[in-house]
């Protein structure tokens, strides 16, 4: 899966959880491609519920080690490439 495709998911579910308002979070991420997911709307709550629904998206498994250093978007599509 390429970087952008994975991008495109993770801004999906981020906007779904969120606010259900991709444009916005698009907007957002192509202004700070690295911006935190907090800025984003992620509070530490649903920052484990982020990390859940990544996993079943990716069909990958996110350590409570890992998902706790996951807190910008940028390095959690890095981890998400990595870990495919």
């Amino acid at each position: 899966m390429q970087k952008h495709e994975i991008a495109h998911t993770v801004t999906s579910i981020i906007a779904d959880q969120v606010t259900g308002d991709f444009d916005r979070i698009q907007a957002l991420i192509t202004e700070q491609p690295d911006i935190s997911l907090d800025l984003l709307g992620i509070d530490e709550l649903e920052h484990f519920e982020l990390m859940m629904n990544i996993e079943e998206a990716f069909n990958i498994d996110i350590s409570d080690q890992d998902a706790e250093s996951l807190i910008t978007f940028g390095t959690l599509i890095e981890f998400i490439q990595e870990h495919l």
